[in-house]
C-alpha cells in the first residue's frame, strides 16, 4: 500500500526529458506540422509514463499515474522558468494560464495510462493459462 516514489520520479522526469528532446528539434524543423507533433508527443509520452509506472504496482494505480503527471509538470515548470528569457513573447498571465491548462491535461493523460495499465493487468490475471502439447 506504499507509494513507489522511485518509479514516479523516474517516469515523470523521463517523460518530460523525452518531450524536450523531441520538442526542440520539431520546433526548429517541423514548420507547420509542429503543433501536431507537439500534441501527439505530449499524449504519447505522458500515457506511456503512466502505463510504465503501474507495471509492477498492485494498488493505488490512479494515484501513481496522477503523481507522475505532477512530477512531470514540476520538471516542466522548472525548465520553463530557467528558460524564461527565451519565451517572453506572451504575457505572464496568458503563459501561466496555458501552463495550468496543459498541466491538468498532462495529469489526466498520465492517470489514463495508469488506468489502462491496471486494466491490462486485470485482463492478464483473468486469462486461463493454456498449455500446448508440444
Amino acid at each position: 500500500m506504499k507509494l513507489h516514489w522511485k518509479r514516479i520520479l523516474f517516469a515523470g522526469i523521463s517523460a518530460e526529458l523525452l518531450l524536450l528532446a523531441v520538442y526542440l528539434p520539431a520546433k526548429r524543423y517541423a514548420g507547420s506540422a509542429f503543433m501536431i507533433i507537439a500534441v501527439a508527443e505530449v499524449i504519447a509520452s505522458m500515457f506511456l509514463a503512466g502505463l510504465w509506472t503501474v507495471r509492477r504496482i498492485e494498488s493505488r494505480l490512479l494515484l501513481h499515474g496522477m503523481l507522475v503527471g505532477v512530477v512531470a509538470n514540476v520538471v516542466y515548470a522548472a525548465l520553463r522558468e530557467t528558460m524564461a528569457g527565451h519565451i517572453r513573447s506572451v504575457s505572464p498571465i496568458e503563459a501561466w494560464g496555458n501552463f495550468f491548462a496543459v498541466a491538468i491535461i498532462k495529469m489526466l493523460i498520465c492517470t489514463g495510462g495508469a488506468f489502462a495499465g491496471g486494466r491490462m493487468k486485470a485482463k492478464e490475471r483473468s486469462l486461463p493459462s493454456v498449455k500446448f502439447p508440444i
